[in-house]
């Protein structure tokens, strides 16, 4: 089937929480009348000041016990006061213990944070291309990004989320729209995207990764199957007091949205 990006639904299934308690608090989800009712948050848990995680830095060191005091500050500000019940989270960790990483989703359950949206560590291998100048991504079954993707796609199984739901999977390295939307023309045939050497290479890290996830329970990350890759956009620079930045959203969105068979940009 195809492999398409998509938007996350506040329709989304309700999580299995791991007790009756959890399960009560994350169903009251929307009666809290909170502040700030949103549907998740992303969240980088990292000391303020500490400098932004860098590609080549291992994810799991921030989900031990050396950032609890975070998690347990932040978390219930984001369940309860937030009023939000999903976490897409950045870095996800796909190495550490087992048991370092189910003390975080407990903490994110008895907060009400039911469900989750892992991020791949992309961003690593993109670094890669630009410093060894490659315009495609080495792809080989024992190539670095395989094997971390592999061990992306067996590190969110259900039975090592402690209750928590993925309600879908993302990437941790983001398209900025303020050089790319002056390149989208009227329709998704008409573009100078193919022009976009940093746009190429990305779109050539989501290609590898959707097929690799097309493949089903045959793939090689059969957990994520049936989740919805989103892909996320950097709107922080668009000018949008130019008259055309809007429709052009609107176009790039769609394009990207539908498949190559449809006219699209996505595999």
């Amino acid at each position: 089937s195809e492999r398409r990006l998509q938007a996350i639904s506040s329709t989304s299934p309700a999580p299995s929480a791991p007790t009756s308690a959890t399960s009560s608090k994350c169903q009251a989800k929307g009666e809290t009348g909170a502040a700030w009712p949103l549907e998740g948050v992303r969240y980088v848990p990292h000391l303020v000041g500490e400098p932004y995680p860098h590609p080549e830095s291992k994810p799991w060191g921030y989900y031990t016990e050396t950032y609890s005091s975070l998690h347990k500050r932040d978390l219930p500000i984001i369940g309860d006061y937030v009023a939000a019940n999903t976490l897409s989270l950045r870095p996800w960790p796909v190495d550490g213990s087992r048991d370092q990483h189910a003390k975080f989703f407990q903490e994110m359950s008895s907060a009400g944070v039911c469900q989750v949206i892992p991020s791949f560590h992309l961003s690593k291998f993109y670094a890669d291309m630009l410093l060894e100048g490659l315009a495609q991504p080495r792809t080989d079954p024992s190539s670095a990004f395989a094997v971390d993707f592999q061990r992306f796609g067996a590190s969110v199984h259900a039975d090592l989320l402690g209750g928590v739901s993925m309600v879908a999977w993302s990437v941790d390295l983001s398209l900025d729209l303020k050089e790319l939307l002056p390149l989208v023309g009227a329709d998704c045939s008409m573009t100078k995207l193919s022009e976009d050497e940093s746009f190429q290479r990305y779109m050539k890290l989501i290609d590898a990764v959707q097929r690799w996830v097309a493949g089903g329970s045959a793939g090689v990350a059969p957990a994520l199957a049936s989740a919805p890759l989103l892909v996320p956009l950097d709107l922080s620079r668009v000018p949008w007091t130019e008259p055309q930045a809007q429709r052009k959203l609107n176009i790039f969105l769609k394009c990207m949205s539908k498949s190559y068979m449809e006219g699209g940009w996505s595999s």
